[in-house]
């Protein structure tokens, strides 16, 4: 199974001496959930490159091909004919830029699992892609990574989706207390921002759906009157966690969400549990793997509607 971003959030403080500025990384399978929340975290530690240690080639041959290094400490990035195929490399969030370059790599990864076909799940998926990243640039600026990966199942002949983002901003329970909510602990903060219409990122005066434009935009909307549109950073409102619980549940996935010493997990069968840990992740970290087989098994078009598809273009959809 490799390591996951549980494992990362509870061991990577073991790997890292403070004293020297020095994080040595042992041989290991490491899952998108590990590695984005590595990314970030070297990041927040300002871990100098020279003072990053893989102890295996495997490892090392794996990080060139996610963009590993590129993506924390900057330079040119090798040429990957798979990238936007069976993977989206590491990007750093730091930009609004970065952060649609994001969501169009990823949704192309995530086409490329029908070969572009019309499909209800495939377009879910890429929305809440969309979502959680503008939902991520907007709470933790600079400070965010994010990457997917296709992976054959296991004896099976299907493929996994697996994608993954992590920051070293706020997390939801400073951002909470940041808006004055009754909310005391991390667990109950990652309950409250799951519930469908909780948002830290609500506007009274604009909709929670609007779609965002570029800052430079003149003129009238490409979207028509169909789907109002704001010019602000955020597209979203933060509403990308309670659309990945339910698509998660809708099409059989895995998810595990961690915010402070809190992590929550929903499995194949859609139960959630709730696990406290003893260090504690400044920030947030999101990884989820979805089976091919489930986001293809209802494929009816007239499930989309025309709204959506609007939408989902605005996304990089290519509908």
């Amino acid at each position: 199974m490799g390591k996951s971003l549980k494992d990362a959030v509870v061991e990577l403080h073991e790997f890292y001496d403070s004293e020297y500025g020095e994080l040595h990384l042992p041989e290991n399978f490491y899952t998108p959930g590990y590695v984005v929340t590595l990314c970030a975290y070297l990041n927040h530690n300002q871990v100098e490159q020279r003072n990053f240690y893989c102890d295996c080639s495997n490892n090392q041959s794996y990080f060139d091909t996610m963009h590993f290094n590129c993506a924390i400490w900057g330079g040119s990035l090798p040429n990957n004919i798979n990238a936007g195929k069976n993977y989206s490399p590491i990007i750093p969030l730091h930009s609004d830029l970065e952060v649609d370059n994001a969501t169009g790599l990823i949704n192309s990864c995530i086409r490329q699992l029908t070969q572009g076909s019309d499909i209800k799940g495939i377009h879910n998926l890429n929305f809440v892609v969309g979502e959680l990243h503008d939902n991520v640039w907007s709470h933790g600026k600079k400070s965010g990574f994010s990457m997917a990966q296709k992976s054959k199942v296991p004896y099976e002949e299907d493929h996994y989706f697996e994608f993954a983002l992590a920051d070293s901003g706020l997390g939801f329970l400073a951002e909470m207390k940041r808006i004055g909510k009754p909310v005391e602990s991390h667990r109950e903060a990652i309950e409250w921002c799951i519930q469908k219409g909780h948002s830290t990122k609500h506007s009274d005066d604009i909709d929670d759906w609007a779609q965002q434009l570029p800052i430079d935009n003149v003129g009238g909307s490409p979207l028509g009157s169909v789907v109002q549109t704001r010019t602000d950073e955020n597209h979203h409102q933060g509403l990308g966690l309670a659309h990945l619980v339910e698509l998660i549940r809708d099409y059989s996935g895995e998810l595990c969400i961690v915010s402070g010493n809190s992590i929550l997990h929903i499995n194949t069968q859609g139960q959630k549990t709730y696990e406290e840990i003893q260090s504690e992740w400044q920030g947030v970290g999101i990884s989820c793997k979805l089976k091919e087989s489930e986001l293809i098994k209802f494929a009816q078009d007239d499930d989309i509607d025309d709204e959506l598809k609007l939408i989902m273009r605005q996304l990089g959809g290519n509908l």
